[in-house]
């Protein structure tokens, strides 16, 4: 996608390091609340992020994040999906931070 340009990495890291906290605080807030369609609008929304990121390791809880608030099925799996989802993004931003620094 990026054709090999930086400038689209760096813009594209920027948008993530922006914009994805406020999404994951959302996310946490909807947990809380047992706003399940709220849990699934947000995974929906934060997931190319996840896919562009290539952060592998939490693709397949955002997609059943998205699954299950969506069907209101294995709700007693959504805490953990969630912290799982927002315990990987918030590291990978700081590690795209500490990239930025250098």
């Amino acid at each position: 996608m990026s054709q090999g340009s930086p400038e689209f990495v760096d813009n594209m890291i920027q948008v993530f390091i922006t914009e994805l906290p406020e999404s994951l605080r959302l996310l946490e807030n909807h947990m809380k609340n047992k706003s399940y369609d709220r849990i699934r609008a947000v995974a929906h929304i934060i997931k190319p992020s996840i896919n562009i990121m290539e952060i592998e390791s939490v693709e397949t809880s955002i997609q059943q994040l998205e699954d299950y608030a969506s069907s209101k099925t294995n709700l007693e799996q959504i805490p953990a999906l969630v912290q799982e989802v927002i315990d990987t993004c918030n590291k990978t931003i700081l590690q795209l931070h500490k990239r930025n620094a250098r």
